[in-house]
């Protein structure tokens, strides 16, 4: 009977006393592997074998959206889980870096615009900035509910823009371009005439970007017209800037020489090795 008793003892006073399941170097290893994680702390877990909880601390970057930051959470979630099955629930906590990494008054005037509408509740992306003479224009799409009116839309992005106005220094302008958020658009089999616009922008992105590779074209009708999706691939070494400013020259390009585009989606990567 003192035997058996003892044996209990050893076996759950790691449960009572809340030991470590899994080691905090391990669990912050894993944290460190998923892009935008700065760095980690606070990080513990307990239970018992089959039944492990964790949670930890992360660092984000300060300019990051509250949606993108919380992407990354969920993300540090699945790692863990897939490098532990006995991880039963992960509680991450997300805190932005103590070093602004930004600098320039333009990205800090977008970061605190991301903030003001994650206050508001409102999705905005494509932020632009540009100053004159100590004064910033600030340009920004607004994602609203398409099954708003446009009177509702126009009064969330009033919110918006007098919260910045009333709260952001130096700001001479902001012009917000109301969207509907993303929806799901059913489509037909593409037909001869789509393939045959597909190989039409096949040939025209090519030619535009002779250092990197287009593939995956597809096309699709809207509104009256095309609207065009397309991967192409660059240098992996090549700057993001530079890449960007290659994308927009090949969509240039296809609007004006493939009569009826009226979207165009490029995803840019690097090239295979």
């Amino acid at each position: 009977i003192a035997r058996i008793g003892v044996d209990i003892i050893r076996e759950s006073s790691p449960v009572l006393m809340d030991q470590a399941v899994v080691s905090t170097d391990e669990l912050e290893r894993i944290a460190s592997t998923v892009p935008g994680v700065l760095s980690s702390h606070h990080a513990r877990s307990r239970g018992h074998e089959g039944a492990v909880y964790a949670d930890l601390h992360i660092h984000v970057d300060p300019n990051m959206s509250t949606e993108q930051a919380h992407a990354v959470a969920h993300e540090v979630q699945t790692r863990l889980r897939e490098s532990h099955h006995d991880i039963q629930d992960v509680t991450i906590h997300v805190e932005p870096a103590g070093t602004v990494l930004a600098k320039s008054p333009q990205i800090e005037m977008a970061t605190l615009l991301r903030r003001l509408a994650d206050g508001l509740g409102i999705a905005v992306h494509d932020v632009w900035t540009r100053e004159v003479n100590g004064e910033f224009y600030i340009e920004a799409h607004l994602e609203a509910d398409a099954a708003l009116s446009l009177a509702e839309a126009h009064t969330i992005a009033c919110s918006l823009e007098e919260r910045a106005r009333s709260e952001m220094a130096h700001l001479a302008e902001l012009t917000t371009h109301i969207e509907p958020r993303g929806q799901v658009i059913h489509t037909p089999d593409p037909g001869r005439q789509e393939a045959e616009v597909a190989a039409e922008v096949q040939q025209v992105a090519s030619a535009t970007l002779p250092q990197g590779v287009c593939h995956d074209v597809q096309v699709r009708r809207d509104n009256g017209g095309w609207a065009v999706t397309l991967h192409c691939q660059l240098p992996g070494e090549m700057p993001l800037a530079d890449a960007h400013r290659l994308s927009g020259e090949v969509e240039v390009a296809l609007r004006s020489r493939v009569r009826g585009i009226t979207h165009v989606t490029l995803h840019t990567e690097p090239c295979e090795p």
